[in-house]
């Protein structure tokens, strides 16, 4: 049985209407709660399964490392040395030191060498054959890039874009050398 509540002096009236009216308002009170719960347990679930679609999209390899010496992937402040095998993500940028060179190899089969003394950043890349969908977007800063085109390249050339200090290249050749200096 429910108690009596107590508001100052004032004592609610008891007696079994009484009880079925607090015990009625006790039960709306639960289901509007829990009704809340459920709303913000679907809104948070949709948050976690949208931030994890987001997190898998980021990091997705799209190319590896094939070879290298003296080169590093720049992470913040830091330089983090690279070795062959190594994934490279969109967004990364890769330095060469003075002795240093990589050959990256990107899922379509574009490849790019880096001499020494380069910095390149992946800006965006997409290979997606099934829905049409190409983005090969580089940025040399400096240094020297070979580049080879893959299936981007053919599929889409006007997707592919390498940016310089000084320039934008939009590529329709196969392959070609960049300095940026």
């Amino acid at each position: 049985m429910y108690r009596l509540k107590h508001a100052g002096s004032f004592r609610v009236p008891s007696g079994p209407v009484f009880h079925w009216i607090e015990y009625w308002n006790d039960l709306l009170i639960l289901i509007e709660v829990q009704y809340m719960l459920r709303k913000t347990t679907l809104a948070l679930s949709l948050m976690v399964v949208a931030t994890l679609a987001h997190a898998e999209v980021q990091t997705k390899s799209i190319a590896v490392v094939k070879k290298t010496n003296d080169s590093c992937r720049q992470q913040g402040d830091s330089c983090v040395p690279l070795s062959t095998g190594d994934q490279i993500y969109v967004g990364d940028t890769v330095k060469t030191k003075s002795q240093g060179y990589t050959g990256i190899s990107f899922e379509d089969g574009t490849t790019v060498a880096l001499g020494d003394k380069t910095e390149f950043n992946v800006k965006d890349y997409k290979y997606a054959p099934l829905n049409k969908t190409y983005a090969f977007n580089v940025t040399l800063r400096k240094g020297k890039a070979l580049y080879t085109s893959g299936r981007v390249g053919k599929l889409s050339p006007e997707s592919v874009s390498i940016h310089t200090p000084t320039a934008v290249i939009a590529v329709r050749g196969t392959r070609f050398l960049v300095t940026a200096d």
